[in-house]
């Protein structure tokens, strides 16, 4: 009878710490968001009103707000660099450029803008 006593209280332990986990993973996920969000707007970021991948118009001229924004303008960033590049990585653009012995001021433009994600059109 003392065993079984002694594992309910473990099992009601374990229990309450896991609500109480729970609570805070909860209250520190909201606290995340919101940061997140404040950072965000203090970036000023704007999707630009023209020039977006089908299916993205809903953003055209939006500020980006929220994590899903972010994303978002993250993969149209990505689109642009792909296609500035050909696909290229910033790896196969510096090796292409070393192989030209540094005189490929193109080759030069690709691999900066694979390093920094500039984009190539219009956000």
């Amino acid at each position: 009878m003392d065993n079984a006593r002694g594992l309910m209280l473990l099992l009601g332990g374990v229990g309450v710490g896991m609500l109480t986990a729970g609570a805070v993973m909860t209250v520190r996920g909201m606290r995340g968001k919101e940061e997140i969000h404040d950072e965000l707007i203090r970036q000023k970021i704007t999707f630009s009103g023209r020039g977006l991948p089908d299916g993205l118009d809903r953003y055209a001229g939006r500020r980006v707000e929220n994590g899903t924004h972010a994303r978002v303008f993250s993969e149209v960033i990505g689109g642009n660099v792909r296609k500035a590049t050909d696909g290229h990585s910033c790896s196969e653009n510096s090796a292409d450029l070393h192989a030209a012995s540094g005189k490929g001021e193109e080759l030069a433009e690709l691999r900066q803008t694979a390093f920094m994600g500039r984009p190539c059109g219009p956000l």
